[in-house]
């Protein structure tokens, strides 16, 4: 709890001192609350609507995500009709909200916001809040938008507010989901010329405060594009530069944060679940299992692979126990990964996302009169 009351001063504090320097970026955790889909949903409805006859969950275990789209549109092999798909479950009309109060916390306080949905939700989010201001103080904000692959770094610098889609959107009938897409805009992935979306993330990564929330870094080649520049690249500039001159490096990397559900941080189990699992089965030697760190800290050993293949365990509790390490293993991973590019992590709860819209609600003193969510009713018309 320390460490998130000092990240989220060290947070309020950028704001504060550096407020132009700061960006909103949102992952799909900021749109499937709304009722839209996550990737791997998205995955399984195009399988059953195409009748691709693709094993989903086995495909992106030994795959990935993006190349199983790949897989699903060849068997499709109508353009068309998969652009149609996408956007239809995109289009925010077809869900339960148009946008929420988190949405609304996001636009209120933050002028840039890029994302790497495809739902225009926080396009709502700004009608909404030009709506209250039209109607009381006859004003309303100024909002661009910028879509794949066209961006320009130079209107985060103007008052107006600006929404950067950076994978494509369902208006602009671009989506960057399939593994080829992948490969052509994270070129340098792939030992090619940087793209346009690269060159863009660049200069927000190197001269920005990013903050991710709904993000959940499972983008691989984003991860690695991120990564490189974050610390391979500046470690080699850094290192030229002083042994050259035989200095500090003096250009700093800005401040960025991560809003982080707590279960993605998780990579350790209590004495209550290993307990819970003895319960299951008695007859199992559980010390070889798990290896105790502290007092109320357990891990899976290094040989638990080994250990319940040679074991007699029953099917579904061997089940739940692998699912666990590898939950647990990617969790790890995850937070080796934010320790490598010194990410100040704000873990939250789920159940208790009106702490997120506090502190970003407390970053400005903006304040709009709102609606609690941007019902389907609601402006219809627009």
């Amino acid at each position: 709890m320390k460490n998130l009351k000092n990240n989220v001063d060290l947070l309020k504090n950028t704001y504060r001192d550096k407020k132009d320097r700061i960006v909103f970026f949102a992952g799909a955790g900021a749109s499937i609350p709304l009722g839209l889909i996550s990737w791997k949903e998205l995955l399984i409805e195009m399988d059953e609507k195409f009748k691709t006859k693709i094993n989903i969950d086995d495909y992106i275990n030994e795959f990935g995500y993006p190349a199983t789209a790949s897989a699903i549109y060849d068997k499709i092999n109508n353009r068309e009709e998969y652009l149609n798909f996408l956007c239809k479950k995109f289009d925010i009309k077809y869900t339960k909200s148009r946008f929420n109060s988190t949405t609304k916390s996001i636009v209120n306080n933050f002028n840039t916001i890029l994302t790497t949905n495809f739902d225009s939700s926080f396009e709502r989010a700004f009608m909404d809040n030009n709506y209250v201001l039209e109607k009381i103080i006859h004003k309303k904000i100024n909002f661009k938008t910028q879509y794949l692959p066209k961006f320009d770094i130079g209107e985060i610098f103007t008052n107006d507010a600006t929404i950067i889609y950076l994978h494509g959107s369902k208006d602009s009938k671009k989506f960057i989901l399939r593994k080829e897409e992948y490969q052509a805009f994270y070129c340098t992935n792939y030992d090619k010329d940087p793209s346009e979306l690269e060159d863009f993330l660049k200069e927000i990564f190197k001269n920005f405060s990013v903050i991710f929330f709904g993000f959940s870094f499972d983008d691989l080649d984003f991860n690695k594009y991120y990564e490189k520049i974050l610390t391979k690249e500046f470690d080699q500039r850094r290192a030229i530069f002083v042994n050259m001159f035989s200095e500090p490096y003096p250009i700093e990397l800005p401040t960025h944060f991560v809003f982080i559900p707590e279960e993605e941080l998780k990579y350790t189990l209590s004495e209550v679940e290993i307990n819970n699992y003895i319960k299951k089965d008695n007859n199992i030697d559980w010390e070889r299992i798990f290896e105790k760190i502290n007092n109320n800290e357990y891990r899976f050993s290094k040989f638990f692979l080994n250990i319940i293949e040679q074991n007699s365990i029953e099917r579904e509790l061997k089940k739940k126990l692998i699912l666990k390490y590898e939950m647990l293993k990617d969790n790890y991973s995850k937070y080796q990964y934010f320790k490598k590019i010194n990410m100040k992590i704000i873990p939250f709860s789920k159940e208790k996302i009106s702490e997120v819209e506090n502190i970003f609600n407390s970053l400005s003193p903006v304040v709009y009169i709102e609606g609690e969510v941007g019902s389907k009713e609601q402006y219809e018309s627009t």
